[in-house]
């Protein structure tokens, strides 16, 4: 069982570290065309993030959006992780290195693949991806290849302004504070997890830009 824990770290691991190094290189600041919303849904001064059956909305100033395709139709023992993502981003909050712009504060809208046809089966996933992160968590501190100082258990959340779920968060030793957020729906048959990825002193500090992110998440809508 070890072994399939490590050997799925390889695949998750991109998207666990993405806050100091979320690659944008599908970036998408089209802001007239990202989705099917009806324009005359989208409110004054916000843009509407319309993919996978799920609808958010964002700032129109300041934030960008961005489809990112590196997590589907994975493959082995991470196949059952497989989802279609997108994502917003706070702009100011960009890192160069290489050539290359990352962003440091992001919320992933995520969709897996496979169909889920009761409430038991996404819970099985939501375990198996706690379980994953919780082995890459350094419990003493002395393992420079482990990735978190803290892993959650699995709690109860409220998802947004409509949906009841589930909630792991993580602490980085990079301090970056992730809340994953899943969401399951018996009318699509499917699973939803809504990531946020932030420097923990925002989280910490209640920091406008931590409610700016939670408001965004209160918009989230599945189709």
């Amino acid at each position: 069982m070890k072994n399939w824990k490590f050997y799925l770290m390889a695949g998750l691991c991109s998207l666990f570290v993405a806050t100091t190094a979320t690659s944008c290189s599908d970036d998408d600041d089209d802001k007239t065309n990202l989705g099917n919303t009806d324009i005359n849904d989208i409110p004054t001064g916000k843009v509407a993030l319309d993919n996978y059956g799920m609808r958010a909305f964002f700032p129109e100033e300041g934030w960008g959006k961005f489809v990112w395709n590196k997590f589907q139709n994975m493959t082995g023992a991470s196949a059952e992780f497989s989802r279609d993502c997108v994502a917003t981003y706070l702009q100011e909050d960009s890192i160069s290195f290489a050539g290359q712009t990352s962003y440091q504060t992001v919320i992933y809208f995520n969709r897996f693949q496979s169909a889920f046809y009761s409430e038991a089966e996404a819970d099985n996933l939501i375990a198996d991806y706690h379980y994953i992160m919780d082995g890459m968590c350094d419990v003493d501190g002395n393992d420079p290849n482990l990735e978190y100082e803290k892993v959650s258990e699995i709690q109860f959340a409220q998802v947004g302004n409509k949906y009841n779920g589930s909630l792991i968060e993580t602490l980085d030793k990079f301090g970056y504070y992730q809340a994953n957020y899943f969401v399951y729906s018996a009318e699509k048959d499917s699973l939803y997890m809504v990531t946020l990825s932030i420097n923990n002193e925002e989280v910490e500090t209640n920091s406008a830009k931590y409610q700016d992110c939670m408001n965004i998440i209160s918009t989230l809508k599945i189709k």
